[in-house]
């Protein structure tokens, strides 16, 4: 891990690629929001920040095409299942994830018209790795959703299946099995970044989030008794 350690996730030399779901919900309002303003903080040009709000194929088209920055970023926010990723409200996915997911627990094979798949996104990727020697290696990818850990495995075995040979650094909100809880993760990053905003977020401070995570927790737990709530975040390097 050591010498990704001062990676630039957020700052002057990286594109962001947001996408958020188009679902109405305050999570996914204040995300928007808040990843584009603490993007513009640290120096990401405004043409270097784009997003897209239930817009897969706006998002696809531009994982396709190398950046003209040193590195690229990209954070996925959306509900998520292991198989898919909530692109927008309404469909079989939303009707999954409201009535199905608190009654099962293997949710393996779980998909929808209405998503993004591990094998659609490892798609997008290899024409991206194509256009720079199949590599991946400029990109972090960011999981902000519940089963993230899951997507992410189910991602990689697509990846090595296309023959990449530079995996991408990889990060999600949770660990196996597991969910993640609103927008606490870029709260979280905010409380680690540095007060320095000529200084670039690192995938340091990325490891540095789950600390704070739970310090959010506590004090949402203060606030509305017997909340039990937290987040365990994982880190994917390439070795």
């Amino acid at each position: 891990i050591g010498r990704y350690i001062d990676r630039q996730f957020i700052g002057p030399a990286t594109t962001v690629l947001l996408s958020v779901s188009g679902k109405n919900e305050p999570m996914f309002n204040r995300s928007w929001e808040n990843y584009r303003l603490v993007a513009s903080a640290y120096g990401v040009k405004e043409s270097n920040f784009k997003a897209y709000r239930g817009d897969k194929n706006g998002l696809f088209k531009d994982i396709e095409k190398p950046s003209s920055t040193r590195y690229t970023t990209l954070i996925l926010n959306h509900h998520g299942v292991p198989d898919g990723l909530e692109v927008s409200y309404g469909g079989p996915f939303n009707a999954i994830l409201e009535f199905l997911v608190p009654l099962i627990t293997d949710l393996s094979g779980i998909t929808s018209s209405n998503e993004i798949t591990p094998k659609e996104l490892a798609d997008e990727l290899a024409i991206r790795a194509r256009a720079n020697n199949n590599s991946l290696s400029d990109l972090v990818i960011v999981f902000e959703a519940c089963y993230s850990y899951d997507f992410i495995i189910n991602l990689i075995n697509e990846l090595k299946d296309r023959g990449i040979t530079e995996l991408p650094v990889i990060f999600g909100t949770n660990y196996k099995n597991s969910v993640s809880y609103g927008d606490v993760f870029i709260d979280s990053l905010v409380r680690v970044a540095p007060s320095d905003y000529n200084q670039p977020i690192t995938l340091k401070h990325l490891m540095q989030v789950d600390p704070a995570a739970f310090a959010i927790y506590e004090e949402f737990e203060a606030k509305k008794n017997g909340a039990n709530i937290y987040q365990d975040s994982a880190l994917f390097v390439p070795i």
